[in-house]
């Protein structure tokens, strides 16, 4: 996991972060993973949940 992403705390993706999650569940293509924290985004995205993320240029 490479940091936390906010919605609606007021963070931002910083660098140098790096955690490793164990999953039993299927991971997609993704160029980095961040924690959701705060409640903003639901009910897309939860507080909490791990999201994977695809940049694109």
């Amino acid at each position: 996991m490479s940091g936390a992403v906010s919605a609606g705390t007021g963070e931002y993706l910083g660098d140098g972060y790096k955690k490793t999650v164990p999953s039993n569940e299927e991971i997609p293509d993704h160029d980095f993973a961040v924690v959701v924290n705060g409640d903003s985004m639901e009910p897309t995205f939860e507080n909490k949940k791990i999201i994977f993320v695809k940049e694109t240029k």
